[in-house]
Order: C-alpha cells, then sequence, then structure tokens
C-alpha cells in the first residue's frame, strides 16, 4: 500500500524522537494491537503529509516524529480513506488493530486529531502496540471533498 503523499520524505525527516511516546500512569487491561484506525468522519479534517494525533488533555500522542524514518519513507505516516470497510487496509494495520473514534478539539488545526485519554492509555501502554505505530500502522477515516 502506498503513500498518498509519495515524495513526502523529501519535505519531512521522521524519526527525530522514534518511540518516545507519553506514558500514561494507570494499566487498562487489553490487548495488543497490530495497527490503528481513528474515524474522524464529520471532524472536516483534511489529510496531511505530517498529521499529529493527541490525546484530549493536549499530550501528543503520535507524529511522524515518533516513527521509524525508513517506514515513513515507504508508505507515510498515515494511510487516509473514506471506506471503513476498504479491504487492503489489513496491509496496513494487520488483523487486530485498535479502532477509536476522534473527538472534536478546537485547539487543534484541520490536519491533527484528538482521540481521548483513555484511548490514548490503552493504545501506548504494550511495547507490541508502540512498536506497530513506529511502524507506521495507522489509518485515519476522513470525509474527502468530492
Amino acid at each position: 500500500m502506498k503513500s498518498h503523499f509519495p515524495f513526502s520524505h523529501i519535505f519531512f525527516e521522521a524519526g527525530y524522537d522514534a518511540g518516545n511516546f507519553p506514558v500514561y500512569d494507570r494499566f487498562v487491561h487489553s490487548t495488543t494491537f497490530t495497527g490503528l484506525v481513528i474515524d474522524a468522519r464529520s471532524l472536516r479534517k483534511l489529510p496531511a503529509v505530517a498529521p499529529r494525533i493527541f490525546d484530549n488533555n493536549h499530550t501528543l500522542v503520535f507524529s511522524p516524529d515518533l516513527m521509524y524514518q525508513e517506514n515513513f519513507r515507504k508508505w507515510g505516516a498515515v494511510w487516509y480513506t473514506d471506506d471503513p470497510n476498504d479491504r487492503l487496509l489489513e496491509k496496513r494495520i494487520g488483523d487486530n488493530p485498535y479502532r477509536i473514534v476522534a473527538i472534536h478539539d478546537d485547539r487543534l488545526i484541520e490536519t491533527d486529531i484528538a482521540i481521548s485519554v483513555h484511548d490514548a492509555r490503552v493504545l501506548l501502554q504494550n511495547d507490541e502496540s508502540r512498536e506497530n505505530l513506529m511502524q507506521g500502522k495507522v489509518v485515519i477515516i476522513i470525509d474527502f471533498l468530492r
């Protein structure tokens, strides 16, 4: 699966702070995840070369700086789609992604995404899930302008 932004690595250098995710204090029982799917439909979000994901306390949860540079070059930071049932997505996010719904946050620009602190905690508490984020196994569902 190729990036929507095939030359993005020329303009943006990922991997500046690979794997330096925030640490949340409480454990929430969950499984490991093969990737992340965020449903941001109806929030008027736009695709971007270097989107950022924040929790609702405005802590940075994911950005290209936190992923491996070689994976960013391979397929970009995230994959955008308007079809949550696209069968091609499994190539990017595996068979057990963490599926969450984005939340509205007026503090963010139209290319950044907000998720709940709870979702961020669940996502980042497992080493394997963090590794999959560093590989860029992230899909964001948005409403494309037609």
